[in-house]
């Protein structure tokens, strides 16, 4: 009778060499393999859920991805498909700010951008119409050469605004 295995953690589907095997690993365990190595092979492929919903997921020891954006001639633009989290290292004043792609209507999703200033420092960002602060006026970023600080922004799909609050003047 042969042995089933899993060469590389993948199921494999034990031979047939007789009709003593046929009834024993033929049916029910020959399926039951197939249904473990589908699972197996699932759970090691990227999952894309299209925009739908996972329901009551444990997550442990995660991360979430940051990636770097400069801008050109004042302009940036933040893609919240790409990276949740950003960070620019200011060279120049900021005067045109894009943020695209938030999550899907009907959600609330958070957003980092970590704003640094260069070596220089002294450069100023001035943020779009769809970011609003509490009390309603934009902070001024801290200004000081080297330091960061970190601009929250909270989703609402419902009024399709960005409600940002802001950490300054990390020494990072």
């Amino acid at each position: 009778m042969a042995t089933p295995s899993t060469p590389n953690g993948i199921f494999s589907n034990p031979d047939v060499a007789s009709p003593v095997d046929e009834d024993l690993w033929g049916g029910i365990l020959n399926s039951n393999f197939d249904i473990a190595d589908s699972r197996y092979t699932t759970a090691e492929d990227d999952l894309d859920f299209d925009d739908h919903e996972l329901s009551k997921p444990i997550l442990n020891d995660f991360g979430e991805s940051r990636g770097s954006v400069s801008s050109t001639a004042g302009a940036v633009t933040f893609d919240f498909s790409v990276y949740q989290h950003h960070q620019i290292i200011l060279d120049e004043n900021v005067t045109a700010i894009t943020l695209s792609n938030p999550s899907p209507a009907a959600t609330v999703a958070g957003y980092i951008i970590f704003v640094k200033q260069d070596g220089t420092g002294g450069w100023t960002v001035a943020w779009p119409a769809p970011v609003i602060w509490a009390g309603g006026v934009a902070p001024v970023i801290t200004s000081t050469a080297g330091r960061t600080d970190k601009v929250v922004l909270v989703w609402d799909a419902d009024v399709a605004k960005y409600l940002a609050s802001i950490t300054q003047n990390y020494n990072v």
